[in-house]
């Protein structure tokens, strides 16, 4: 699209600058026709990171030219990239199109104009720096036990560079970032979402509540509120698939719904769904996110709504619950009358593979063995697609579990190592509590969590 050309065009114009610092002086004549095409027309109606690497492109290109003409281009382009600090930059420190991949591409181009300033021994464009240690900070919290980040709306691997380099690069800055430090339940407000880790840091699961897209792109909308990954004894189990970029209106929109993360349809629609996204803006709510850790484990609880037609005064509340052991239950709760078809997915990383079994289903692959569950559900299996990298897709199964129930109604699942039978409830206990309770080959963990109330 336009804003990836956009994009592309800066990040042309700053490998022209490192190609003059190399030497190579034929290319001085592109560099200016590149950068003067940029000063004309920076991408202000699309913003995002068109805008941040351009403004990125003209900080550094304007610093290797003398003339009024530089000066002009270095002003402008710090003048776009202290716009972009502040608006880009959620206050929790998460990029605010909600993409560890966005956030590590805007990083990058921050830390360029850092670097720009810094050899020219002034001071960096401002908000630059602050935003920049906040990104960073955060990035570290961002990768889940298996040594990748959150797999999540735009994005694909190898489009940013990996989060070790630009954690080190970022803490070689004056203004270095402030790691988070650890922790097993960690939410991000503003971001809307939570991650929580085992006590041995080998597992995780993650639960979004956030709003479908920036409202200044509603066209790129995701149906991915109350979505999860999980990670057990350090494979991804359940992953999003990024954007494999598919190809066609079509393929588009199977990368923002369900199948392509762990989300739940309603009647056939997710919440924000997509066809609403591509035309008057996207519909939906996620919010009311919350997070505890105890000795027993950790869960997070989130509720959404706003879909449209017949289930329109449904509300859905999904808790994820990542027990000692490891083992990780969702109880999904459906609230607002009427009957109802349900549908959760949970799309496997390739390499797994799934066999139904009764009331559950075994996943096998790269060595390793995991038991799913989903009683009193239909289970079957689809084709999806797991973005490797930039235009790249692999297949992958994905599970599907759906029921038709009368609302309101509990649904509950469980995925843990080993093989099965995997034996998950979620049952009411006195104090406004559930007792969930998983046993399976790995052993057996209980805890409490809230009852539902109102989001």
């Amino acid at each position: 699209g336009a804003r990836t050309t956009a994009r592309v065009g800066a990040q042309r114009a700053l490998a022209l600058v490192e190609a003059r610092s190399a030497g190579l002086a034929d290319v001085e004549p592109l560099l200016l026709e590149e950068l003067a095409r940029l000063a004309r027309r920076p991408p202000w109606d699309e913003g995002g990171l068109a805008l941040a690497w351009t403004g990125a492109a003209l900080h550094r290109g304007g610093a290797v030219f003398a003339g009024p003409s530089s000066r002009a281009w270095r002003a402008r382009g710090a003048a776009i990239l202290t716009t972009c600090a502040a608006r880009q930059v959620l206050s929790d420190g998460v990029h605010v199109e909600r993409s560890p991949v966005t956030h590590a591409l805007l990083l990058e181009a921050l830390l360029v104009a850092l670097e720009t300033s810094r050899s020219l021994a002034e001071a960096p464009p401002r908000g630059v720096a602050v935003a920049a240690a906040r990104l960073a900070a955060v990035l570290p919290a961002l990768c889940l036990p298996d040594g990748e980040p959150v797999r999540a709306r735009d994005g694909a691997p190898g489009e940013a560079l990996p989060c070790a380099s630009l954690t080190a690069w970022a803490a070689a800055q004056p203004e270095a970032p402030v790691p988070l430090g650890s922790a097993r339940a960690r939410r991000f407000p503003a971001a809307g979402l939570a991650i929580l880790t085992s006590t041995d840091r080998r597992s995780a699961a993650t639960l979004w509540a956030a709003p479908s897209c920036p409202s200044d792109g509603p066209g790129g909308g995701h149906a991915d509120a109350l979505a999860t990954e999980v990670v057990l004894d350090g494979v991804r189990v359940i992953a999003s698939a990024g954007t494999p970029r598919s190809g066609g209106r079509t393929g588009r929109e199977r990368e923002r719904t369900p199948g392509a993360f762990a989300g739940l349809r309603v009647d056939g629609v997710a919440t924000a769904d997509v066809a609403e996204a591509a035309g008057a803006g996207a519909r939906g709510w996620a919010r009311r996110l919350e997070v505890r850790a105890e000795d027993a484990g950790a869960f997070a609880e989130a509720y959404a709504g706003g879909l449209p037609g017949a289930a329109r005064r449904v509300v859905l509340r999904r808790v994820v619950r990542l027990g000692n052991g490891p083992c990780v239950a969702f109880v999904d709760e459906a609230t607002g009358g009427g009957e109802h078809d349900l549908s959760y997915a949970w799309p496997l990383l390739p390499g797994l593979s799934a066999r139904l079994e009764g009331d559950g289903a075994s996943i096998v692959g790269l060595g390793r063995t995991f038991a799913f569950a989903a009683p009193g559900l239909a289970l079957s299996i689809e084709d999806g697609l797991y973005a490797r990298g930039p235009g790249v897709g692999e297949r992958r199964e994905v599970l599907v579990s759906h029921a038709r129930r009368a609302v309101p109604t509990r649904v509950v699942h469980a995925i843990a190592p080993g093989p099965g039978p995997l034996r998950v409830t979620a049952t009411p206990v006195p104090g406004g509590e559930l007792r969930i309770e998983v046993e399976g080959a790995f052993g057996r963990s209980v805890g409490f969590v809230p009852a539902g109330r109102r989001p």
